[in-house]
């Protein structure tokens, strides 16, 4: 089978990288998926927590959430929010 052969066999389409990474630490749990179903982004959200759980971090609320109003120490009482300047942050 040759290079055309096999490429018109390869499967073309799309994966999707789910990540979360903690605020503090900067540690980061990622996987590939094939979907953005909400059963797979569950599913990943329960074994994000699991893995930062056994690093120790057990503030998991953070994870899940973009803090737009508890203020920071490190950012000078702002919130962490402020360190976004895109516009649909």
């Amino acid at each position: 089978m040759g290079w055309t052969a096999a490429k018109n066999k390869a499967r073309i389409g799309y994966d999707y990288i789910h990540s979360a990474v903690n605020d503090h630490s900067r540690l980061a749990y990622s996987e590939i998926h094939a979907d953005e179903h909400g059963d797979t982004a569950a599913g990943f959200i329960q074994r994000a927590a699991e893995f930062f759980v056994g690093h120790g971090i057990k503030s998991i609320k953070r994870l899940m959430t973009y803090n737009h109003h508890r203020p920071h120490h490190a950012l000078g009482g702002h919130p962490p929010i402020t360190r976004c300047h895109q516009p649909e942050c």
